[in-house]
């Protein structure tokens, strides 16, 4: 509101009559209201383009100017009752349609409060000095790291137009989605939008994706997001920005040395929350259909410069990769493999006898090979650990005779499956222990029980290949036990005899499997992987010792 009072005029009037005088904040005078005489900084005063601005966060401000309204109580409390000259009130200035609710957004979005708030996305009031001389109504948008912790905050002012966002002070704009992008739903794609509400529409649907903060902030974008990717789509929106995004998006991932497809959606929509505004029910289905009908690559970089193709190679061959990291030398590398057996037949007394000589590194296993040592997780999810757990430790183990100080084997018995927080766990218990060599799944099956629809292959193979990548970007070993099917139809070899498609055991760095008929002593224990070849020991388990025996090299 205004009138023709100057600021100076006004704050000599307040201090002179008002308990606390106003303090300066930024481009506007504070202090407690003179009408209710409480709140330290609910009452402000300003000076906008010489005319005096006026006003409280909480005091209802009436536009009329008989002897009852606000501002004329104002006047009368600091002894300016005399200044009748004013024709007509002025409101306080706006900008624009400033100001935003977590309502409004609903509303506008389609998307309901309470899955915002699942986010972490509420609403609140903020004070931005350069937009207003009083706060306004905001939603409060939070990023998480990959750990789950918040990281910086957007505000968000506008529901639209220019200028809608601001961060948070002290905080810089950075990727939405490092939380969910490693979990999601397996999928080894990765959808990348502009914006918050396109983010948070596609993650309501399951779909891997992240968000960037604006168009021209693409350097957000980590090499560690692009870690277990196959594909880039990038939804392309309507008008130049939209055009140019995709573009940014590819020039982005290949300085980071990513080479995969980068692939344009484009929809039938300004954007993917518009879409989902047309038709909620029948979104999903329309945004798949319009991944499938995507195209790239997005520069054509590969196909205009043929030389691209060859300077890369040499940078392969010139690259210094770190080594392959051994568990048991020569025979189980770092990378996903599983060992395949029928039930019961020892898998598990196996890997807990490899668990138990990793950890020490001083035990063998078999009594044959010796392993590097190193820090194991045992994932126990087939039954509680208990007392049989503890008595397999000690029988296996014989744990009295040589379990050194400081060697770290850690048995947990529950587990997230894939598609509820499997890949960000182990993720974070490897970052958390960097001298992690192994992690063993007892058995797999109590963590792949994701569902799938369409190929059971190609859905198989995507999941075998982000666990095989996520085990060889912390250069660790998960090794899966699981079972052999119920049918022995399919073929003789073990990729055909284990349960599910051949994706699960083609997608793996090595394949075990072992052989032994119910009650017999004697068996096989065969081994297979992309560095050394086939190979096949007689092994012998000794059920009163829980212990097995590998003998003589069979086949090589």
């Amino acid at each position: 509101m205004s009138c023709e009072i100057t600021l100076e005029e006004f704050i000599e009037a307040y201090n002179r009559t008002q308990p606390i005088g106003l303090r300066r904040k930024g481009v506007q005078y504070s202090g407690p209201c003179p009408v209710e005489q409480a709140g330290t900084d609910r009452f402000f005063v300003s000076d906008k383009g010489g005319k005096l601005l006026v006003g409280c966060r909480y005091c209802e401000v009436t536009t009329d100017f008989d002897r009852n309204s606000w501002f004329r109580r104002v006047l009368d409390a600091v002894g300016l009752d005399n200044a009748t000259e004013i024709q007509k009130p002025v409101r306080v200035d706006r900008i624009g349609d400033l100001g935003c609710t977590i309502s409004q957004l609903s509303e506008k979005t389609g998307l309901t409060i309470p899955y915002m708030e699942s986010l972490g996305w509420k609403g609140g009031r903020k004070l931005f000095e350069d937009l207003s001389d009083s706060d306004i109504a905001i939603v409060i948008i939070p990023r998480h790291d990959r750990r789950g912790i918040r990281i910086g905050t957007k505000y968000r002012i506008r529901f639209e137009g220019p200028d809608h966002y601001r961060n948070q002070y002290g905080t810089t704009p950075g990727l939405l989605g490092e939380d969910w992008i490693i979990e999601a739903d397996g999928s080894t794609d990765l959808v990348i939008v502009e914006g918050e509400t396109d983010y948070a529409t596609l993650r309501l649907h399951g779909v891997r994706v992240a968000g960037v903060p604006g168009t021209n902030n693409t350097g957000v974008i980590d090499k560690n997001h692009l870690n277990d990717v196959d594909r880039i789509l990038v939804v392309a929106e309507q008008g130049e920005p939209g055009r140019k995004f995709p573009v940014s998006v590819e020039e982005r991932v290949r300085e980071l040395g990513w080479m995969g497809p980068v692939l344009v959606i484009k929809l039938d929509a300004k954007d993917t929350n518009q879409l989902y505004r047309k038709d909620p029910e029948r979104f999903l289905f329309r945004f798949e259909e319009a991944c499938r009908q995507a195209r790239g690559n997005v520069t054509g970089i590969i196909e205009k410069d043929p030389q691209y193709v060859v300077q890369f190679s040499k940078n392969i061959r010139r690259t210094k990769y770190p080594p392959i990291r051994w568990v048991i030398p020569g025979l189980l590398p770092a990378g996903a493999s599983y060992l395949v057996g029928d039930p019961k037949n020892g898998k598990s007394l196996l890997a807990l006898e490899i668990a138990l000589a990793v950890a020490s590194g001083i035990g063998t296993i078999g009594g044959k090979w010796r392993a590097n040592q190193g820090d194991v997780l045992y994932l126990n999810l087939e039954q509680k650990t208990g007392e049989a757990t503890v008595q397999r430790l000690e029988m296996v183990s014989q744990c009295k005779d040589y379990v050194p100080e400081g060697w770290s084997l850690a048995i947990i018995d529950k587990w997230p499956p894939i598609g509820e927080g499997c890949f960000r766990e182990i993720d974070l218990w490897l970052r958390d222990h960097p001298k992690c060599s192994l992690i063993i799944i007892d058995v797999i099956a109590s963590v792949w029980v994701a569902k799938f629809e369409g190929n059971a292959y190609i859905a198989e193979y995507k999941l075998a290949s982000r666990m095989n990548r996520l085990a060889e970007e912390h250069n660790t070993c998960i090794l899966g036990i699981h079972h052999t099917r119920k049918s022995q139809s399919g073929g003789d070899s073990m990729m055909d005899r284990a349960s599910g498609t051949r994706a699960m055991t083609g997608g793996a760095s090595a394949l075990w499997w072992i052989t032994r008929e119910v009650g017999q002593v004697e068996g096989r224990l065969g081994m297979t992987d992309r560095l050394i070849g086939a190979n096949e020991w007689e092994v012998f388990f000794d059920s009163k010792t829980l212990r097995w025996t590998i003998g003589d090299l069979v086949i090589a």
